[in-house]
This record gives C-alpha cells, sequence and structure tokens, in this order.
C-alpha cells in the first residue's frame, strides 16, 4: 500500500471505500484470512468513469469480526492493490 492508497472506514460493517494508486484498473477483489484462505470474492464495475481507481466493495453479511487482507486484481489476474480491513 503506498501513500495514496486508502481504505476506509476502517474498521467497517458493511462496506469499504478503497483508493488504489495503481495504473492498471481493478476488476475484481477478494478477502482473505490472515492465512491466506479467500473468504469472498467479487467484480468491480468497470462501466463506469473511474479516472481516480476508487471502488465501492459491500462486505458480504456474515463476515466474521476479524483482520482480513482485500486483494485488487486487474483484467490480467494481476494484483493491483491490498489492505488490511478490520471488520466489526
Amino acid at each position: 500500500m503506498t501513500a495514496t492508497d486508502v481504505i476506509y472506514p476502517n474498521p467497517a460493517s458493511s462496506s469499504v471505500t478503497v483508493s488504489c494508486s495503481s495504473s492498471s484498473p481493478a476488476v475484481a477483489w477478494g478477502i482473505y484470512t490472515n492465512s491466506g484462505v479467500m473468504v469472498a470474492h467479487g467484480e468491480l464495475d468497470v462501466n463506469t468513469d473511474n479516472e481516480n481507481n476508487t471502488y465501492n466493495i459491500q462486505l458480504p453479511p456474515g463476515l466474521a469480526p476479524s483482520v482480513y487482507i482485500l486483494v485488487l486484481q486487474n483484467a490480467e489476474g494481476v494484483k493491483t492493490c491490498a489492505y488490511r480491513v478490520m471488520t466489526l
């Protein structure tokens, strides 16, 4: 995560907004435990004009309170940004 990569609110209960400094737009996201197990994933809306790479991600209901890793990926499946997010 760089100085321009932002995630808020953190901790979160239902959704997070992330800004990614990558020059490659993200098209998908995944939420992983600290041991690397994927617990949720989804696609991002790429049909909107998003020059600043800011995305709103709805957290899945029933996600246990913990610290997770949120990863954004581009169309080639390459990680563009990663964040630590605490859920309530």
